[in-house]
Order: structure tokens, then C-alpha cells, then sequence
């Protein structure tokens, strides 16, 4: 994010610092704190977000930069004209766990 949008911090829908960690165990009754929180936990210096508030931010952002956002599609693959991407293929919106189509049902774009 530093990256893309350097001094991000400053704008963006941040809940808090991550200042320390822990991990517990827990059992149906008790919990055990244990002694050492494992590298792929340890979050010391990362934020905590909502990510639906972090993205319809993000959308903004984007959107003031001239990029077309379509909010309600899944995006499902990219498309390459040789090297380039120059779209993308999203699936179908409205079916239900049968693949059977709702009657909000929109096909492929």
C-alpha cells in the first residue's frame, strides 16, 4: 500500500495499530497463553481494518483516478491481448447452489 499510495495512513479507514500479539489455546472451560507467538502471526506494526470499509475507500480512490469499478461481480479470469491484460471475464450472478439460475440472474460479462 506504501507503494501505490504512499502516505496512505493518513486517509485510510484505520481501525488501530497492531501493538502487541498473543495466542491462546483454548479448551471448553479454560484458556493457555502461550509463551511465543509463531513469525506468520506476529502482526507488530499492521493495521487493524474492516475490509468493506478499507475497500469502498480503496473504490474512491480508484474511481478518482479514472478506473471503472463494477461493484456485485466476481471477477473469474483475466484477458490477455499478448502481453496485456485488457479485461476481465466475470461469472454469473444469481444462481444458487445447483448452479439454477435466481430471478436476478445475469449472465457472463
Amino acid at each position: 500500500m506504501r507503494e501505490l499510495l504512499p502516505g496512505f495512513e493518513t486517509e485510510a479507514p484505520i481501525e488501530a495499530t497492531v501493538h502487541k500479539e498473543a495466542v491462546h489455546f483454548l479448551t471448553e472451560t479454560m484458556h493457555f497463553r502461550l509463551p511465543i507467538t509463531p513469525p506468520p502471526l506476529q502482526d507488530h506494526g499492521n493495521y487493524v481494518i474492516s475490509i468493506n470499509r478499507f475497500v469502498k475507500w480503496m473504490a474512491e480512490k480508484v474511481e478518482a483516478a479514472g478506473i471503472t469499478v463494477f461493484t456485485g461481480f466476481a471477477g473469474s479470469e483475466l484477458l490477455y491481448n499478448e502481453n496485456k491484460v485488457t479485461g476481465v471475464r466475470t461469472d454469473d450472478k444469481g444462481v444458487d447452489k445447483k448452479n439454477e439460475k435466481k430471478s436476478e440472474f445475469r449472465g457472463r460479462l
